[in-house]
């Protein structure tokens, strides 16, 4: 269905929400946090530090459904005690905190990989219980609370597999592979690009667990899943296709068994220019797939960069100013203020 364009915007006027000043609360929210999570180290002195820890542990159980991201990118760019206070307000947390918590968490942090397992058993906990409380209800009730289930086991599967526990992580790909192919069989337009990057994941456990045959049958599966959301879709899904790709080339061939070369041109037809190699220019990309596949496809990205993570990046500007003219006895207000950007 064809869409008029929008209409254009007015230029902002005084007051008006720019970009800048949208993300104004943001870098406040994150900027307050940094301030507390400073003065949570022992330089401050151990009543400073217990304060500064009870004020965190406020704003975790309070405000985690919109801190998460902030929450995270602290906690790994700063030391201090977040991390244990964190540890320590789990068990309070509610579903949607566990979940936003859950994917901003990185997939791959030496320090995290405990509390990231602990927080995704925790999220698929609850949210499996909430399933179970929709039972046989009504479809528009029923398939968010499955696609919800699916999503936090995957989850929980990467997490195992990240830690070694390979059976646990392949029984819990296993499982969300098969919610997201039975939503996908209702809905192929909505799920397939899930069901995909499902059967991605168990591929790589059953790689991971020397299982080369069914980890390049996955692969294959996955990538037939996602093509025709690709082609009708293909920058929206390149990123994961050429995953699935590499993926394929890779474990067939630790298999001896040869990839599907119809459905590599398939795909590499749907990339377009996107799938070109460097330096083979003159040759089709359909033909470069077939004759050097490993050499078309680029190694594929780390899954481990959570937009958490990504969004820690950006390095605090005000944090260090903020850090030398607060005295502890003002991060009450500190809170407060919080508290007010987390509710824009």
């Amino acid at each position: 269905m064809f869409c008029s364009p929008p209409p254009p915007c007015p230029s902002p006027t005084r007051g008006e929400g720019t970009p800048a000043s949208r993300a104004e609360p943001a870098a406040k929210r994150r900027d307050l946090i940094t301030v507390l999570q400073r003065a949570t180290q022992p330089e401050h002195g151990a009543k400073a530090a217990g304060q500064a820890a009870a004020l965190l542990g406020h704003l975790v159980r309070m405000h985690t459904p919109t801190l998460a991201e902030d929450i995270v990118a602290v906690m790994t760019d700063t030391p201090g005690r977040l991390r244990e206070v964190l540890d320590a307000a789990l068990g309070d947390l509610e579903r949607d905190a566990l979940s936003a918590l859950d994917f901003a968490l990185p997939l791959m942090h030496l320090q995290l990989l405990e509390l990231a397992l602990s927080v995704s058993q925790r999220h698929c906990g609850l949210t499996r219980a909430a399933l179970a409380e929709v039972g046989q209800g009504r479809p528009e009730v029923l398939e968010p609370a499955r696609s919800a289930y699916a999503a936090a086991v995957g989850q929980l599967g990467i997490r195992y597999s990240n830690l070694n526990r390979r059976e646990d992580a392949l029984k819990a790909s296993e499982e969300a592979v098969d919610i997201y192919r039975a939503l996908a069989k209702d809905r192929p337009d909505v799920f397939r690009p899930d069901l995909a990057s499902s059967l991605s994941v168990m591929s790589d456990v059953l790689a991971a667990m020397e299982r080369n045959a069914e980890a390049a049958k996955a692969a294959q599966e996955a990538f037939a899943t996602l093509a025709p959301a690709l082609e009708r879709y293909p920058e929206a899904h390149a990123g994961l296709a050429r995953t699935i790709a590499s993926d394929v080339v890779r474990y067939s061939a630790a298999a001896g068994v040869e990839p599907d070369g119809a459905l590599l041109q398939r795909v590499v037809l749907a990339l377009g220019d996107a799938a070109a190699p460097i330096g083979r220019e003159a040759e089709p990309p359909a033909e470069a797939m077939l004759s050097d596949p490993a050499g078309l496809i680029p190694a594929p990205p780390r899954r481990g960069l959570s937009w958490g993570l990504k969004a820690a990046l950006a390095l605090i500007l005000l944090a260090a100013v903020l850090a030398g003219v607060v005295l502890i006895g003002g991060l009450t207000e500190l809170v407060r203020q919080l508290g007010a950007a987390a509710a824009r």
